[in-house]
């Protein structure tokens, strides 16, 4: 994929259903301090959050009982 059509598709609001989170590209505030920007993220958005990191998409799962969840979809999702 060349860059520009990357850049415009990053522009692009995310798809229905990718969970809401902040603006940008959160790469340098996840590696400066993971566990502060982990815990803004999830009192600000909640526990599933949606992220731009290093311009690729990316769901942060951010709560034990959701991340159950999560495994056990994709799970039973990939056995079907």
């Amino acid at each position: 994929m060349n860059t520009s059509l990357k850049l415009l598709l990053l522009l692009l609001l995310p798809g229905a259903g990718f969970p809401p989170g902040p603006p940008g590209d959160q790469s340098l505030s996840l590696l400066s301090d993971p566990l502060a920007c982990i815990s803004r993220l999830r009192r600000e958005h909640g526990p599933l959050v949606g992220l731009l990191l290093g311009g690729e998409r990316v769901v942060l799962v951010a709560d034990p009982e959701a991340a159950k969840q999560v495994c056990s979809q994709r799970v039973t999702a990939s056995k079907a």
